[in-house]
């Protein structure tokens, strides 16, 4: 199954140690577009779970994971299984959205997981976490494989002149690539068109778009999540074409700002609009 994955080495080799010796829980961080999912979806497989022994928790990018989610967790928990190897695992797709509640609520699940019960997330950040939760998860940070290792595989999807075209499209972002070579739309997708908009846009125009995320943080998150990676990636390119970089240096720099601003709860409209009139 690993090999059907494009990777980076690094996340190759931790998953194949993950496969013949499961941690108990983990966390898999890093931008949305990057394959997170697909790497869950692989492990469960790899485990050999079957899907009635596994719970998913994936909620829309502007949607927050709360307390009744932990609850069918802790339910499905105690269930009683005919044979006591058999595995359950428990899937959360961007575990960053959890709410302090539910993360407290969660924390008793993972000091004290019963035998074969496995948790596996995934978040752009471990920035939005307790304290006490990430002490009870192993983290690995997903990192981008490298342009030819992506363009490789694409051609594989869709053979022709289209690969560059879709390599540029993902911003470099492999998860986000796989979708647009199969045609595949997402939530993601549009956010990220939104973000490439805002980004070119006058501070002017910037300031009216802005009344779109601040009253809903979760869909703010994705927004910066989205701009965030856009500039990372161009950077990235400027770098290989051995161009200037200073002015995405500071773009990136002013969306670094908004993020770690949002996360210590400081007014949504402050942040974006100093954001608006700095990009």
């Amino acid at each position: 199954m690993l090999s059907s994955l494009v990777l980076h080495p690094l996340t190759r080799d931790y998953l194949r140690v993950l496969i013949e010796h499961p941690r108990q829980a983990v966390l898999f961080v890093g931008e949305s577009g990057m394959g997170k999912q697909t790497i869950l979806q692989t492990l469960c497989t790899e485990y050999g779970a079957r899907p009635e022994n596994i719970l998913l928790i994936d909620p829309k990018p502007v949607e927050s994971i709360g307390i009744e989610e932990i609850r069918s967790i802790r339910q499905f928990i105690q269930l009683k299984s005919n044979s006591k190897d058999t595995k359950r695992i428990i899937v959360i797709n961007n575990a960053h959205t959890l709410t302090d509640e539910a993360q407290n609520a969660l924390l008793k699940s993972l000091e004290e997981p019963p035998k074969n019960v496995y948790f596996l997330l995934s978040a752009t950040s471990r920035h939005y976490f307790l304290p006490t939760i990430l002490s009870r998860l192993e983290t690995h940070d997903v990192k981008r494989p490298s342009k030819d290792d992506i363009t490789s595989y694409l051609a594989t999807l869709k053979p022709g002149e289209e690969v560059l075209k879709i390599y540029a499209m993902s911003a470099g972002l492999p998860g986000l690539a796989v979708s647009l070579a199969k045609g595949e739309s997402s939530d993601f997708l549009v956010t990220i068109d939104a973000a490439k908009e805002f980004i070119s846009a006058s501070p002017k125009d910037r300031l009216v778009a802005i009344e779109l995320y601040i009253k809903d943080r979760q869909k703010l998150v994705a927004f910066l999540d989205a701009c965030t990676t856009i500039c990372r990636a161009t950077l990235d390119s400027l770098v290989a074409l051995k161009k200037p970089t200073g002015a995405w240096e500071e773009k990136t720099k002013s969306l670094l700002r908004a993020n770690e601003l949002v996360t210590k709860n400081v007014s949504s409209k402050l942040v974006m609009t100093e954001l608006a009139l700095s990009l």
